[in-house]
């Protein structure tokens, strides 16, 4: 492959996704209509924005089809792109932006002489009229999707560069002004370089496609095995999903612990919590999952009474905010939006429990089983003993003890009888957490499923049944407890629509209650 081919094709991804700086504040047009056009590589050009109001509609520009023009002319990216440094200029034919009639006349000069040339030659080319390219009818709109490097894909490039992770990884000198590579402590590149540029860090929009798509553009001139250089190459679902890596992916190497021992400051009155650290890396894309900021324990950042440099979020809140992606409450609760745990989840109330026992499910360890100043060695011993004796099976009361068939007969007089399958939903909602570790451990206790339904007893081999109570009808002396049959419709309905469960299959009252003979 030609080495301006591929300068040409690194463009592509190059300028596509740091399309809100080179061409504006919303750079990318957004998806919106089942029936419009969508494409990767759609940019939307308004750069004039920041200078008012526009005159005319914004630039609807297709970024891989110029591209592809270009080379069929004979010319590379610098076509478009002034060089600076040894390295092309993200911004369209210009260093910087002047004024606005500096930036008009870039384009207008440019773009239009390129359509001129490129029809001069016979070859299709664009509009060279105000409203050929200000056309506020051009319905395409942008299908681009985030690309991120998840632990699949960090595995193949870990894999091509022989576990050289200098190779990619650096951190900021700031006594030298350089960078340099510090061993031991490889970070996401997203805790430098955030959504904009600031002082000597590079946005990462910027940074991820110079080094990224620059180190794809240097593999492929060498012919060697490399990456896209094309917008559609990474930002196209399609092109996403062949990234998948089959197989186990291996753990990734940075010294981290197998297990810890979660400590809440210097206190020691509460139990402590063992964390399986290794087995929670499985069900995460990346680390930044769980360390959103660094790659720090959670109280470097969030302390007990808070601190500035972790937004004066305390560690409590930060392990229990249920609205959290990154708290252990806020990924749990996230878990039981799943069919096989929404049906009673859905329904239950989230609430604290007043003899702590939900509590106890995580602060299982004595804080008096280890000094409060142990050192890591000692603490990681203590919370591997602790996981080991962890329960992960979903034990039932006895077989005997649980009724195969319910009789539910509160409108006999309307209906026949409803059988309620008891015993089928029971092994049902067992199998359903068969190889689910989260279920299996919070679900330890027997009775503990049958709450999902009896929700408001203690879990017994025999609860109480409904109507102790909901009353019938509803008990107006308290409004917030629904009456004997609408408890009954809510639980079994609702289940039926959190879960997926399409019988039974009539819509009417006789799906469940047969007609009276």
């Amino acid at each position: 492959m030609k080495k301006g081919s591929s300068l040409l094709r690194w463009g592509g991804l190059l300028l596509a996704v740091a399309a809100v700086l080179i061409f504006g504040t919303h750079g990318l047009a957004s998806l919106t209509g089942k029936d419009q056009a969508q494409r990767p590589d759609v940019i939307k050009i308004d750069v004039l924005k920041k200078y008012g109001d526009l005159e005319r509609p914004e630039v609807t520009f297709f970024h891989d089809k110029h591209s592809e023009a270009v080379q069929e002319m004979g010319k590379d990216c610098t076509a478009c792109h002034e060089k600076k440094d040894g390295q092309l200029v993200l911004l369209y034919k210009r260093d910087a932006d002047v004024s606005r009639e500096a930036v008009m006349d870039v384009y207008h000069d440019n773009c239009i002489a390129c359509h001129k040339e490129a029809t001069g030659k016979n070859i299709k080319s664009g509009p060279v009229t105000c409203n050929g390219c200000h056309d506020k009818k051009n319905m395409v709109v942008s299908s681009r999707a985030p690309v991120g490097l998840d632990k699949g894909l960090h595995y193949k490039h870990d894999k091509a560069f022989e576990g050289k992770c200098e190779t990619c990884h650096h951190a900021y000198d700031e006594k030298k002004k350089a960078l340099f590579y510090d061993k031991g402590q490889e970070g996401s590149c997203r805790y430098c370089h955030g959504e904009k540029t600031v002082e000597n860090k590079v946005s990462y929009r910027i940074a991820a496609h110079t080094d990224c798509v620059g180190c794809h553009l240097k593999q492929s001139s060498k012919n060697k095995p490399a990456g896209p250089l094309q917008c559609a190459g990474c930002h196209d679902k399609a092109m996403q999903a062949q990234y998948k890596v089959p197989g186990d992916i291996p753990r990734l190497k940075r010294n981290q612990p197998d297990v810890a021992l979660i400590k809440k400051g210097k206190s020691g009155k509460m139990s402590r919590v063992a964390f399986a650290h290794q087995a929670h890396e499985g069900y995460a894309d990346n680390c930044r999952v769980c360390h959103h900021k660094e790659m720090t324990a959670c109280n470097d950042c969030h302390t007990v009474a808070g601190k500035k440099k972790g937004g004066f979020v305390t560690l409590e809140t930060a392990m229990h905010q249920l609205d959290s992606d990154t708290s252990c409450f806020g990924c749990h609760t996230t878990q039981k939006q799943s069919k096989n745990c929404a049906g009673c989840h859905a329904l239950m109330e989230t609430r604290k429990r007043k003899d702590n026992a939900t509590c106890l499910s995580c602060h299982s360890t004595p804080a008096n089983l280890i000094a409060v100043d142990a050192g890591e060695d000692e603490r990681a011993a203590v919370a591997a003993i602790e996981l080991q004796s962890r329960s992960l099976e979903s034990p039932r009361f006895n077989k005997e003890d649980i009724p195969k068939e319910v009789e539910i007969k509160q409108i006999a007089d309307q209906y026949e009888a409803v059988k309620f399958p008891h015993g089928k939903i029971v092994d049902a909602l067992m199998r359903n957490m068969q190889g689910n570790k989260l279920a299996g451990y919070f679900h330890a206790e027997p009775g503990t499923m049958c709450q999902g339904c009896h929700h408001n007893s203690p879990a017994a081999a025999k609860p109480p049944k409904c109507a102790s109570c909901h009353m019938t009808p509803l008990d107006h002396k308290d409004i917030y407890r629904p009456g004997l049959m609408a408890a009954y419709h809510r639980q079994c309905m609702g289940c039926h629509t959190q879960m997926g469960i399409e019988k039974p299959s009539n819509v009417d009252c006789t799906g469940c209650h047969l007609e009276k003979k």
